[in-house]
């Protein structure tokens, strides 16, 4: 297996899990004395800390809402055509496998933008409205 194989194989496992952000919200009501990052009622779990693990060892972690569908290779052609160089063989891979919604930060990272808001686990999901830069060239 490849390593790009393996991401796949690793995103498509955290998606199937409901645990493809770098940040997962709690159970409601549940861990909510002590410093920590909270949103409303939820402690807020950032992967790859002890916290994070403890919680999913004790099934503390709620499930994320599926990320958006698989961008078309449309958009991607499109996307390509705007940056002016094809992206990278995994990003457009990863692209199939959901256009944007995992991994870290606040914005899903997606060759295609709706301003539609996602809800459910307590938690509103908008979608970003603004263009993210792809590829940042020095001057």
């Amino acid at each position: 297996m490849t390593d790009s194989q393996d991401i796949l194989r690793r995103v498509r496992g955290l998606i199937a899990a409901g645990q493809h952000r770098d940040q997962v919200p709690g159970l409601p009501g549940v861990e909510l004395e002590g410093a920590g990052m909270f949103s409303g009622d939820r402690r807020i779990y950032t992967r790859g800390t002890d916290e994070y693990a403890s919680a999913a060892e004790r099934g503390l972690l709620d499930r994320l809402l599926p990320p958006p569908p698989s961008a078309d290779r449309a958009a991607i052609e499109e996307a390509e055509s705007l940056v002016g160089a094809p992206l990278p063989a995994l990003l457009k891979d990863l692209y199939s496998v959901a256009n944007g919604g995992f991994g870290p930060g606040p914005d899903e990272i997606s060759v295609t933008t709706t301003t539609e808001p996602r809800t459910g686990s307590g938690f509103t999901h908008p979608f970003p409205a603004h263009s993210i830069t792809l590829i940042e060239v020095p001057a």
